[in-house]
């Protein structure tokens, strides 16, 4: 059964430890930056109904660009980051929309997750109040 979920997206590092001047989300792979393609690895999950993305300041208008290819049915709301990851997360959950009890947080920089991976952890949260998808270390 659909539930209805909203999905935030923390956007907000500094890329420092990659050594470069371009924060990790907004690096171009295949012609996408890393942010699109996680974002579009969401957009046809069932019960998606709001998608926040906590970016920094000077990638806010570039990121509210993006609402033009989000399913209008999805809302598509964009805030200002944290100083700390923790203050990031939070200001994203603070702009979720009160009707919506069920929320995914998921890393900018990890595109490859799996529709059936997301709906299982979501399919869990919904039955238990809380999971954390995660995988084996190799």
């Amino acid at each position: 059964m659909e539930k209805p979920f909203a999905l935030v997206i923390p956007a907000a590092g500094s890329g420092r430890r990659m050594g470069t001047e371009t924060p990790k989300p907004f690096l171009t792979v295949g012609k996408r930056m890393v942010l699109e393609h996680t974002v579009r690895a969401f957009l046809s999950i069932p019960g998606l109904k709001q998608i926040v993305v906590v970016t920094k300041g000077e990638w806010l208008d570039l990121v509210r660009t993006w609402r033009d290819w989000v399913p209008e049915a999805v809302e598509w709301t964009v805030v200002a980051g944290g100083h700390e990851r923790a203050d990031s997360v939070e200001q994203g959950l603070a702009a979720v929309h009160k009707k919506l009890n069920l929320i995914a947080i998921h890393d900018a920089v990890r595109p490859f997750v799996s529709q059936e991976s997301v709906t299982a952890c979501l399919d869990r949260a919904a039955e238990t109040g809380a999971a954390i998808l995660a995988i084996p270390v190799r």
